[in-house]
C-alpha cells in the first residue's frame, strides 16, 4: 500500500512537472496519499518535499531514484 502510494505520488509529481499535454490527466485519485495532497499539489497551498539519501553502495539505485524524484519535484510550479 505504501509503495503504491509513493509510486502514484511520483507519477503525479512527474506529470505536474512536465505540464502541457501530460498534465491534462493527473491521477490524484489513484491513491489515498495523492488524494490527501491534491489541494496542496494542485495549487491551493504550499508543499515541501524532504528526500533522504543513503551513502552506502547498496543503496545507490534507491538514492538515484530519490534524486530523480527530487528533480521532478523542484520543477512543479503551482498557481495560486
Amino acid at each position: 500500500l505504501i509503495n503504491r502510494s509513493l509510486l502514484t505520488l511520483s507519477t503525479v509529481i512527474r506529470r505536474l512537472a512536465e505540464g502541457g499535454a501530460a498534465a491534462r490527466h493527473i491521477p490524484f485519485r489513484d491513491s489515498k496519499l495523492t488524494r490527501l495532497l491534491q489541494t496542496s499539489l494542485a495549487g491551493n497551498g504550499r508543499a515541501a518535499v524532504i528526500c533522504a539519501l543513503s551513502p552506502t553502495v547498496g543503496a545507490a539505485e534507491a538514492s538515484r531514484e530519490t534524486l530523480r524524484f527530487a528533480a521532478h519535484a523542484t520543477r512543479v510550479r503551482v498557481a495560486p
